[in-house]
């Protein structure tokens, strides 16, 4: 059985202060890596890599006193996070549904079957109305499957949520 804990940390006015630093710090980092990997991305095709970005401190650091102020593992979790997002999303790739497939497949046997009925009929009628009904099941399908890709990325890589909020 697993039990889990929740704890309130209540900080003093310093802790405040020091947190608010890193956040900020790391938000800005995040923000200003993730815009070298997004053209980085646009003009080869690949990421940048862990080493590449955590390169990129000193500099920053020299070029920014206040970078200073936040710690070390912050940057490299930054660093870890987006390198490892460029890196497994190159990998990742989806396949239509098979259920896609398959509407695909009764939309033409449905179509088949209302060419053989005579026209002018009652059950001509009926024919083209399920005939008609395919494509939003089809879209429906579709936008379903867009849907749950879309939230696997999301939990996959939720720590970007943060750091797309305020991108410069």
């Amino acid at each position: 059985m697993y039990r889990g804990y929740k704890f309130r940390i209540y900080a003093n006015t310093e802790q405040q202060i020091a947190l608010a630093k890193s956040f900020g710090c790391t938000r800005w980092f995040g923000n200003y890596s993730l815009s070298l990997c997004q053209e980085t991305y646009r003009a080869t095709g690949k990421g940048l890599s862990r080493k590449v970005i955590q390169g990129l401190l000193p500099g920053l650091k020299k070029e920014y006193r206040w970078f200073t102020d936040a710690y070390s593992q912050c940057w490299q979790v930054v660093a870890f996070n987006l390198s490892n997002a460029y890196r497994t999303s190159e990998h990742s790739r989806y396949d239509n549904p098979k259920h896609f497939a398959k509407h695909q497949r009764n939309r033409s046997l449905k179509q088949q079957k209302l060419v053989r009925k005579k026209p002018g009929s009652n059950c001509r009628h009926q024919a083209k109305k399920q005939v008609a009904k395919v494509p939003s099941k089809i879209a429906r399908c579709h936008s379903d499957f867009l849907q749950t890709s879309r939230q696997k990325q999301l939990l996959k890589y939720k720590f970007l949520d943060g750091l797309l909020l305020t991108v410069n």
